[in-house]
């Protein structure tokens, strides 16, 4: 039985030299480590493999690659792609009390895509080129809903504040600062989590809880920090963040809910690895260092089974 399920985000993949990638292979099956993938480090690689740019390109069929042998495995009569759940099924389990049902067909679907990729069928099969350019659309039309949405909050809580009365724009900024730490869009972001992970699953309407949205913010404080650390950003740099840099938070955002507070498989503590400094801040500040990690720190603490015991407190 795996000890630890790693997930990994899409430039880890991409910075993986093939050694590196066989050498951190046999460090997993040395204490049962287990590689799940997440849906949106797929989708960003498959969209970024219909990429014009060559170098782009290849670099994440490469990716697509290894993240295919990392994940696949076998029941005896078939392959298997494990993905994490989506974020409303995540927060459905988690804080609502329900399980929604898995959308079997999609994750069929999408595992049957990656494996094309993996095998090259992007350079002979027209039907494969065609599904990559749909969830490049997709993929960019998403990103930019999601930049939209920050532009909206930043909106929405500058016009709360008095000084927009004034041209000083550094005061403005200051204002937004001293809103952001009051701790007031947390909630509603929260609140605004459990309402998106009904609708997601055409729920009926129900009342939200002021406790479900309490437990939200603790449940699911990573991806909270890092959507806060994006308005902030936005915030703090002004006209200098573009929407591009706002819209790629998306991944980052998505990527955090497979690690809520706790985040299991089976029993099996999950982790996710990345190397982006921005979201290992975030986790450090929220307490969740040891599920959101750098490669090197997952290669760490994969190093033996007791050190794996000792951080998840497992026997």
């Amino acid at each position: 039985m795996p000890r630890i399920c790693g997930v990994f985000d899409a430039n880890v993949y991409r910075s993986l030299s093939e050694a590196r990638f066989q050498s951190l292979r046999d460090a997993e099956r040395r204490v049962s480590a287990r590689a799940i993938a997440s849906r949106f480090t797929a989708l960003e690689l498959i969209a970024a493999a219909g990429s014009a740019d060559p170098k782009r390109r290849n670099a994440s069929v490469a990716a697509l690659k290894r993240l295919a042998e990392h994940v696949r495995r076998t029941d005896g009569r078939r392959t298997i792609f494990d993905f994490t759940v989506e974020p409303s099924r995540q927060v459905g389990a988690s804080l609502l009390g329900r399980r929604f049902p898995r959308d079997l067909e999609e994750e069929t679907t999408l595992a049957r895509l990656v494996g094309a990729i993996s095998e090259d069928a992007l350079l002979v099969n027209s039907s494969v080129r065609e599904k990559v350019a749909k969830v490049a659309e997709a993929v960019s039309n998403h990103e930019l809903r999601f930049a939209r949405q920050i532009d909206e909050a930043l909106h929405a809580l500058s016009n709360q504040l008095p000084s927009l009365a004034t041209d000083d724009a550094e005061s403005r900024r200051r204002e937004l600062r001293e809103r952001l730490a009051s701790g007031e869009r947390q909630r509603i972001l929260a609140h605004s989590i459990l309402s998106d992970a009904d609708g997601a699953q055409g729920a009926e309407d129900s009342k939200i809880k002021e406790s479900d949205v309490s437990r939200a913010m603790d449940v699911f404080c990573l991806p909270i920090a890092i959507y806060e650390r994006l308005v902030k950003a936005a915030v703090l740099e002004g006209a200098s963040i573009t929407k591009k840099k706002r819209a790629n938070g998306l991944w980052d955002f998505l990527f955090s809910f497979s690690v809520s507070m706790g985040a299991e498989l089976k029993g099996i503590p999950i982790v996710l690895i990345t190397d982006d400094g921005a979201m290992l801040e975030c986790a450090k500040e929220v307490g969740m260092k040891e599920r959101l990690m750098s490669l090197q720190s997952y290669l760490d603490l994969i190093e033996s089974a007791e050190t794996i015991a000792r951080v998840f407190h497992k026997s």
